[in-house]
């Protein structure tokens, strides 16, 4: 099956979805729409103003808190759960 997720029409509510979905705060959503957009760790730091090693963090408690070990892995996750209709 192949599927395509454009991050851009999903963009509205993403955050309140993926924070009711998995805990994730609003900055780990954030890091997730981000990904989404098919920026890498690098660009998210550079954008946000934060170092490298503050996004790699950001992602290690987003991966702990989805299940996930890898980018790709999450990525595949949250395209899948995007993919789901809302709840009330």
């Amino acid at each position: 099956m192949v599927y395509i997720v454009d991050p851009a029409a999903v963009a509205p509510g993403l955050g309140r979805r993926l924070g009711a979905l998995f805990g994730l705060t609003a900055v780990e959503a954030g890091l997730v729409a981000d990904l989404l957009a098919d920026l890498t760790p690098a660009d998210i730091g550079e954008h946000r103003g934060v170092a490298i090693s503050t996004v790699r963090s950001q992602l290690r408690s987003v991966f702990a808190k989805t299940g996930t070990t890898r980018q790709s892995e999450l990525m595949n996750l949250v395209n899948r759960c995007l993919m789901l209709p809302e709840g009330p």
